[in-house]
């Protein structure tokens, strides 16, 4: 049987087992002889060496082994190309460049994620197959690489880069692999218009047939304020307030599920307005339970404002969800008592219920009327604990302590699981809001207590939040030090995956 070669074979560790196999052969050592086999001579050569090595791998002869490993060191080289280019990360490509000059031109992913037409050019040249072939690091073709890199050439550049491929057949509806761990495929135009703000590239794919409703174009170009970009797909014909197919949702009702103490918040505010100022219809219902964009908006905390805009752009105050919810209630168990004074004073009816009242209390930090609710019915402790952890999840999640406060100083259960079975603290860690961790844990939450769905205590999720939460605002080094000093079970990877901060908070709190 053939060996099996490391993930990541060594040339020079390969050429070093050759020399001692040529050391152990000359030295007469019965498993050397026995591994090379008849050779003309008492002395073997490093060819031969070389030769017997590469047949145990599988290969004709040390020529083909070599060429195999450079070929996979040209690829895993090409990838990290490809990550530096569309991460935007100038010294690692730089130090790839200066060891492997020959790197920027050696693929045409390459040439294509660096947008160097010409080097694109000189591989349509050889084979007008290059311009549709997919490949690489994110299985797509080169005029998908066009519009993901961020460094190399310019904006003009990019767009000659995509005249050359579009003109050889390119497909600008062509779908890459993301390799942020989502499972499905993504389109070309998302890339220039929402991974990039590339807005005479994406006017060239419409021109070319791309597909402005592709169910991703919309919606991040509007989340990162990508103006430009959401002028030429509107120019193209995209429906900007329309509920999308696959997702079941609208831009609008999207944008609004972020917070807005996010750290994309202030981006995806400029596009709810640029949308709402566009013709986005507010009053479009989404999913099976028919929510329209106004509740996320008044659910998730954001501003007067904003809320007074959709009102005056149509939104309809009167709505309920399919279950016959009022935005009214919406706003009531929010605490948002300003809101709740907007929506009657555009038509809706405030029917809340008791319960909802209370809600609204504690949701509004405000514990006095809180502690007269709940005296009048000592039974919602029990009836509304669901309610009640949901509240908790989202306050947390937001680093909104006065929730936290009032819960605590009502005694209620402030350590029960919510969304993806994590309790408020695990939510507090997986965004890094220090203070609502430091009310929690002074409370009592349990530290070590795993989630349901991941098996990962709180420590574990503020680790992997650091590197992988959306909304990165948090403070994630101090949280961790937080659990790390009250002797928090650490997870079993440690640091690792975490954030610069995090790991340093782990180094100094050594086992």
């Amino acid at each position: 049987m053939n060996k099996q070669l490391p993930e990541r074979p060594d040339l020079d560790q390969l050429r070093k087992q050759a020399k001692e196999l040529q050391k152990a052969f000359r030295a007469g050592e019965p498993e050397a002889i026995a591994r090379v086999g008849d050779v003309k001579g008492a002395k073997l050569s490093l060819l031969d060496a070389q030769r017997t090595l590469a047949r145990e791998y599988g290969f004709p002869s040390w020529a083909k082994l070599k060429l195999h490993i450079e070929a996979l060191e040209t690829g895993l080289a090409t990838a990290r190309l490809v990550v530096a280019a569309t991460h935007g990360d100038q010294a690692t490509l730089s130090a790839l460049l200066a060891d492997r000059p020959k790197l920027a031109r050696q693929t045409v992913s390459a040439c294509a994620v660096l947008g160097d037409v010409e080097g694109l050019r000189a591989w349509v040249a050889k084979n007008s197959e290059f311009a549709r072939a997919s490949g690489g690091l994110c299985d797509a073709g080169a005029l998908t690489y066009v519009c993901l890199g961020r460094l190399g050439g310019d904006e003009t550049a990019r767009v000659a880069c995509a005249d050359l491929l579009l003109s050889h057949g390119a497909d600008p509806n062509a779908t890459w692999k993301a390799t942020d761990g989502y499972d499905g495929r993504l389109p070309t135009l998302y890339a220039a218009v929402g991974m990039n703000n590339y807005p005479n590239l994406a006017r060239r794919l419409l021109a070319a047939g791309a597909k402005p409703d592709d169910g991703e174009s919309v919606f991040h170009a509007a989340e990162k304020n990508h103006r430009e970009c959401l002028e030429a797909l509107l120019a193209a014909g995209a429906d900007i307030g329309g509920r999308d197919r696959k997702w079941k949702n609208t831009p609008l009702y999207f944008l609004l599920g972020w917070s807005p103490g996010a750290a994309p918040a202030a981006e995806a505010r400029a596009g709810i307005v640029w949308l709402l100022e566009h013709g986005a219809n507010p009053n479009v219902s989404t999913y099976d339970h028919a929510e329209t964009p106004l509740f996320p908006a008044v659910r998730n905390g954001w501003d007067l404002d904003l809320i007074r805009l959709m009102l005056d752009r149509g939104a309809d105050a009167t709505i309920r969800r399919a279950d016959g919810t009022r935005i009214c209630s919406v706003a009531v168990k929010a605490g948002r008592a300003d809101v709740v004074d907007l929506l009657v004073a555009r038509g809706a009816v405030d029917e809340a219920t008791p319960a909802e009242r209370f809600l609204g209390a504690v949701a509004g930090g405000r514990e006095a009327e809180a502690r007269e609710r709940l005296a009048t019915n000592p039974a919602w402790r029990q009836q509304l604990a669901g309610e009640i952890t949901a509240l908790l999840v989202g306050a947390s999640r937001r680093g909104d302590v006065g929730p936290v406060r009032v819960a605590g100083a009502l005694e209620l259960d402030c350590d029960q699981p919510g969304d993806n079975g994590g309790r408020p603290l695990h939510w507090a860690a997986w965004h890094g809001q220090l203070a609502a961790v430091m009310i929690l844990v002074e409370l009592g939450a349990d530290l070590n207590r795993r989630d349901a769905s991941f098996n990962a205590p709180p420590l574990g999720w503020c680790v992997h939040g650091s590197a992988n939460c959306r909304a990165i605002t948090g403070d994630y080094g101090t949280v961790a030090e937080v659990f790390l000093a009250a002797g928090a079970d650490r997870p079993p990877h440690g640091a690792a995956g975490g954030s610069a901060a995090v790991q340093a908070a782990f180094a100094r709190y050594p086992k």
